[in-house]
């Protein structure tokens, strides 16, 4: 069922004219207690939320840069805030590049879920990717699995 908001879910379109980049959304559906939005912030990033109860599950999909982080930040904080939202699941898997204001990002997300009472894991498959979660100290704070379903069973029993 597709859905039409004057206040969308994440970004109110007073927010979207103070943006400078442009943001394509996809769609936004929403079925019982799922709701999901999915948008490309820019050429080299596809950002897609999912929202289940009180987990939000952030699917990434091409370079993890300081742009994109900075959207991630506030589209998190914005779902955080207004949907209850208590667990966090960053999806991994499709990443090809990630830099240091990535890992801010993540770390920044963790105190907030921390905060609240939460928890965030982290989903990545790629060998290389894992390599630089774990050369950043990531996985002495954040539990890294290799596929969604053993994240979700995490959260969801945690």
């Amino acid at each position: 069922m597709l859905l039409c908001f004057d206040k969308t879910l994440f970004f109110s379109s007073k927010d979207m004219t103070l943006k400078k980049r442009i943001y394509k959304w996809k769609y936004l559906t929403c079925k019982r207690s799922r709701i999901t939005t999915e948008r490309r912030t820019n050429m080299s990033m596809k950002i897609a939320l999912s929202l289940r109860r009180k987990t939000l599950l952030v699917r990434l999909d091409g370079e993890l840069d300081h742009h994109s982080s900075a959207d991630i930040r506030d589209m998190v904080e914005r779902a955080v805030t207004e949907q209850d939202v208590r667990n966090l699941i960053f999806d991994f898997s499709k990443l090809s590049f990630m830099d240091s204001s990535a890992i801010g990002m993540v770390i920044g997300r963790y105190k907030l879920m921390n905060a609240l009472g939460g928890q965030v894991v982290l989903v990545c498959s790629d060998a290389r990717m894992n390599k630089l979660i774990k050369m950043s100290g990531l996985t002495k704070l954040i539990k890294v699995y290799h596929d969604v379903d053993s994240a979700v069973k995490e959260v969801s029993e945690g």
